[in-house]
Order: structure tokens, then C-alpha cells, then sequence
């Protein structure tokens, strides 16, 4: 109980300090582990500027199972197709206004 307790201290300290220490528990652990890895403080930082991403503390694994882990390239691109239907949307409307009859003044 007592060790769970300290590790778990320590993962919300790394997790709140906003800067990724070069030696923390996040770091120690193998990357092997895959979907067992510990969030860390950019994966906490990103939940605080994504609102809906990254709700797991410390093992991400609930996140990347639930499709809840920020992906920035993911992110970038449906931003790029909003924008494009924003365009494509408005093209479509000043078509429409341009063969529209004109009414007489």
C-alpha cells in the first residue's frame, strides 16, 4: 500500500510539473510494455489544452483503447478537411447567388 502510494506521489508530480524530467518513473520503464506506458507530462499537459483527450493519469492504455489519446498529425488533418468544407461550402453559395436572376431595381 505504502509503495503504490509513493508512485503514484511521484507520477502526479512528474505529471503536473509541465516539463518531461530526463530521469522519472515514465521514463524508466521499457518501451516494450506497449499499451502500459505512463502518460508523463506532455500527455497530462495535453489533456489540460485538449479537453477531450488524454483523461488516463498515468497507464494510457484506457485512452488509446477508448481512441481518447491526442494525435496531433489526426488533429491537423481533420482541421484541413473542415477547412476545405468551409471552402467547398461557400464556393457552392456564391454559385448559387451568381446564377440567381437578378431582380430589377
Amino acid at each position: 500500500m505504502w509503495i503504490w502510494l509513493c508512485i503514484s506521489i511521484q507520477l502526479s508530480v512528474d505529471a503536473h510539473a509541465g516539463y518531461n524530467f530526463p530521469v522519472s518513473l515514465a521514463s524508466a520503464l521499457p518501451s516494450w510494455l506497449g499499451p502500459f506506458k505512463l502518460g508523463g507530462a506532455k500527455h497530462h499537459d495535453d489533456h489540460h489544452k485538449y479537453f477531450r483527450y488524454n483523461f488516463q493519469p498515468f497507464l494510457t492504455y484506457l485512452d488509446d483503447w477508448m481512441g481518447t489519446t491526442y494525435d496531433e498529425e489526426k488533429e491537423k488533418e481533420k482541421a484541413r478537411e473542415r477547412e476545405e468544407r468551409r471552402r467547398s461550402t461557400a464556393r457552392e453559395a456564391a454559385k448559387a447567388a451568381e446564377a440567381e436572376p437578378k431582380k430589377a431595381r
